[in-house]
């Protein structure tokens, strides 16, 4: 797995470069805050996806199995709410949307709370969007763009089965034999060695997917809006 560790770092080390100190909003206010609070939302995706990948690292080498998989998991959903974000953001230069869809949208996406203080306004924080919706929308997209099957809810869904208490998530840690009627619980470097290598791979096509459409959405901001100011 050598190989797969050392291309996961490669795109950390690409991710520390599209990282900033600071952003510093227009100091006229555009005709829509769009360019600035894409571009914050999309940085805090960025810093998520680094700290996920952070962390699955860590995992790997730790050999703690299940905080790979959950890790891992995350991470797809990470990079689901970029590309439900970029696919409506596409749609709202098309006009195939509104400028009233895509400000719900963004609103959703990146302020979108289900625990909410009494007595607050659903306008201040409204219902997010939920997971398998940007799920679907990132599947949506990877098919717009020649992808004939849906990999994304496939690699979504598997690491799920182990990060979910199912069938997987109980059996990853032991061993049955029916002849001698017995279980027997894995140590850590067992399970590790029988279930490390899957979500790796998994990762690996979350993170690229990341990298490429983190790219792309920032382009589509640059091109059509007024953008803040950044400092690295």
């Amino acid at each position: 797995m050598e190989k797969e560790l050392n291309e996961l770092k490669e795109i950390l080390k690409r991710i520390e470069n599209l990282r900033f100190k600071k952003l510093i909003s227009p100091e006229k206010k555009p005709e829509r805050l769009l360019g600035n609070n894409g571009t914050i939302f999309l940085l805090r995706l960025l810093e998520r996806s680094r700290d996920q990948l952070i962390d699955c690292l860590n995992a790997y080498e730790s050999k703690r199995i299940l905080s790979l998989y959950i890790q891992v998991r995350a991470h797809y959903e990470t990079t689901a709410s970029l590309l439900c974000f970029h696919r409506k953001l596409a749609k709202f230069y098309t006009k195939e949307m509104d400028w009233l869809q895509m400000d719900e949208a963004l609103a959703k996406l990146s302020t979108g709370a289900k625990l909410k203080p009494d007595g607050e306004s659903k306008y201040i924080n409204p219902d997010p969007i939920n997971v398998l919706t940007t799920i679907k929308h990132a599947d949506d997209l990877l098919r717009e763009s020649g992808s004939e099957v849906d990999m994304f809810a496939g690699g979504y869904n598997f690491t799920s089965e182990i990060a979910h208490p199912n069938h997987l998530g109980l059996i990853y840690r032991s061993k049955v034999s029916v002849e001698t009627g017995t279980v027997t619980f894995l140590s850590d470097e067992e399970a590790f060695e029988k279930y490390n290598k899957s979500p790796l791979y998994k990762l690996l096509i979350s993170a690229n997917i990341f990298l490429q459409w983190y790219g792309e959405a920032f382009s589509l901001l640059e091109k059509n809006e007024t953008m803040p100011t950044l400092i690295k």
